[in-house]
């Protein structure tokens, strides 16, 4: 991995950030698996793609 952050930055934002780990919520979308060309992948229903983008937006508000 690459950034353009420097060490001191990298501090910076960690100490800025420590106190919203502790407000972390967690979610999954739940969606039906299905295989195609020997590769795994997951159909989301509709109703729940919505669900999530409604918390999502819900949460930057």
């Amino acid at each position: 991995m690459k950034t353009d952050l420097t060490f001191t930055d990298m501090r910076t934002l960690m100490g800025d950030y420590r106190a919203a780990f502790g407000h972390i919520k967690s979610d999954q979308m739940k969606g039906t698996g299905f295989m195609q060309d020997g590769v795994s992948y997951q159909r989301i229903d509709p109703s729940e793609l919505k669900r999530v983008q409604d918390e999502l937006k819900a949460q930057l508000k």
